[in-house]
């Protein structure tokens, strides 16, 4: 897919280095436009959306978020991210369309998972078209899903701000870029 030309001082917390404090990570957000060392993925971070509306899940812990999330031992990016919008959404994959990822400097002295690139990774960024079906199937060993919503893609900074530190700003820029570049293609 073509990226079109996009001006990351309209995403400012989006492209700005960030410090991942769980991890710890480092990580630097970027566009990509053609190949990519698929080796490298370790996570799926999703902006769904099912038509015009954006999708949000909220934790049992009541934080909003994007869905997404780690691949398993020999899952393709395309598995996990129709198997993490099921987990998580209660949605059907209809089209996932990657346009960039996180490049990624683990500080952790082993990866996060034995089967994951280490220590350095990418998470990739797509958007998907998805149908909401059923409610998050929410496995034993997953985040609990409290709530999945529907929302327009303006709302999400409203929404995303109750999070701690500067994540939610990033992933309301992550859904407005995903959402101008479906627009645009």
């Amino acid at each position: 897919m073509k990226v079109p030309d996009i001006d990351p001082a309209d995403f400012p917390n989006l492209f700005r280095p960030i410090h991942w404090a769980w991890g710890p990570i480092d990580a630097q957000f970027e566009l990509i436009d053609g190949g990519l060392d698929e080796s490298l993925i370790s996570n799926v971070r999703i902006a769904a959306f099912s038509g015009k509306f954006a999708v949000a899940i909220r934790h049992s812990n009541g934080d909003w978020d994007h869905p997404g999330g780690a691949l398993e031992p020999g899952e393709s990016y395309m598995a996990a991210a129709e198997r993490e919008l099921g987990e998580e959404a209660g949605a059907e994959l209809r089209r996932f369309t990657p346009f960039g990822v996180f490049k990624c400097r683990s500080e952790r002295v082993s990866p996060y998972r034995p089967h994951s690139p280490h220590p350095y990774f990418y998470q990739l960024v797509g958007f998907s078209e998805v149908e909401i079906n059923y409610r998050p199937t929410n496995p034993p060993e997953a985040e609990n899903i409290a709530e999945v919503r529907l929302v327009d893609v303006s709302a999400l900074r409203d929404l995303f701000a109750s999070r701690a530190g500067d994540d939610g700003q990033v992933w309301a820029e992550m859904y407005e870029l995903a959402d101008l570049i479906r627009s645009r293609s």
